[in-house]
């Protein structure tokens, strides 16, 4: 193991897999605090290493119903998307790296000109579909595309909905996203939005 596992590369889990977990997984319903489905509640490292087995793909549930076929069991349910390619491949690299709690906050980079394609699409991938994309639109809202999430910004007040204390209620519901994740947001918002 690296002395620093943030300058050597490993995921971030604060960043990356935190985010991904709790849009799929920790929603009303399933493994939230409330919902707690089957005893498992998915919103915190903690929750999360009870059905993760660091470095071993095999003994982790959590690799296992990701990836399974069987429509009856694969997570999370239809009509939620389930887990894209790229998805999967930061949770099997965090697993196998030894699905270590890091917060790599030095790898915020909010100081470039941000775009859609490049920064703000995977913070909305990660922290929003689950809710908000082509199988499943809560609160008539989607965001899986450049003009869904321009258009949530100017008519439907997404940047108050990422931060705490606006008053309006928080997005993701299961608690704010990273303050790199807002930041890198309101940033692109205030650069005007490039695509």
């Amino acid at each position: 193991m690296p002395d620093n596992p943030c300058a050597a590369g490993f995921v971030d889990f604060e960043q990356d897999v935190k985010p991904l977990i709790i849009s799929q997984c920790a929603v009303s319903g399933c493994h939230d605090a409330a919902t707690r489905e089957e005893g498992i509640q998915l919103d915190s490292y903690a929750g999360i290493m009870d059905i993760v087995k660091a470095f071993d793909l095999d003994d982790s549930e959590l690799w296992e119903v990701i990836n399974d076929t069987d429509p009856d069991k694969i997570m999370p349910p239809p009509p939620r998307a389930a887990f894209s390619s790229a998805q999967k491949e930061v949770i099997r690299q965090w697993i196998s790296e030894g699905a270590q709690n890091l917060s790599c906050s030095d790898r915020c980079d909010t100081i470039s000109p941000l775009t859609y394609a490049v920064q703000i699409k995977p913070i909305i991938q990660s922290s929003c579909i689950g809710c908000h994309g082509p199988n499943l639109q809560e609160a008539g809202l989607r965001l899986d595309s450049y003009g869904d999430v321009s258009s949530a910004v100017t008519y439907r007040e997404l940047a108050d909905h990422i931060q705490p204390g606006t008053g309006l209620s928080i997005m993701p519901p299961s608690g704010p996203m990273s303050e790199c994740s807002q930041r890198s947001i309101l940033l692109w918002i205030n650069q005007g939005m490039p695509q």
